[in-house]
């Protein structure tokens, strides 16, 4: 992104679904969203949530930890980590959602087990919403001005 070259204050809004995770370093290239995003811009970013319920539950089996699967993940993000990263550079929370939660992959549980899990994970998204615990990150970071 920085190589583009954008003028600073160019974007209404900045989307970065499933990038995050995929940085060793996300600050670098959520400060260059700062830079280039309009005063009352917003960045909109999703990625895995480290600190919900389904990491704590799957631990080193979910693949929101993979180092490997889906394209490799080298960042891990919380909200409390996407406050931090947000202020670093500048950007204040306007709002962060999660969602969804998990108590195995398919093909991780046995089958009969499989429906059951599946069925208590459902049962759990709205508390998992409601609480900030669900896997999915939803983040919106406005720039101040």
């Amino acid at each position: 992104l920085r190589d583009a070259g954008y003028a600073d204050d160019r974007f209404d809004v900045i989307t970065l679904f499933e990038i995050l995770e995929h940085l060793s370093d996300p600050l670098d290239l959520t400060a260059e969203c700062a830079r280039i995003l309009k005063p009352g811009g917003v960045l909109v970013a999703n990625t895995p949530n480290a600190a919900s319920w389904t990491a704590r539950f799957m631990a080193g089996k979910w693949l929101g930890f993979s180092l490997v699967g889906l394209g490799g993940h080298a960042s891990f993000c919380t909200p409390s980590s996407v406050r931090a990263l947000a202020e670093a550079v500048g950007l204040e929370v306007a709002r962060i959602e999660t969602r969804n939660v998990r108590f195995c992959e398919p093909g991780q549980c046995p089958g009969a087990v499989y429906p059951f899990a599946r069925l208590a994970a459902q049962l759990l998204a709205a508390p998992a919403k409601a609480l900030g615990q669900g896997h999915d990150l939803l983040v919106f970071l406005r720039k101040q001005g």
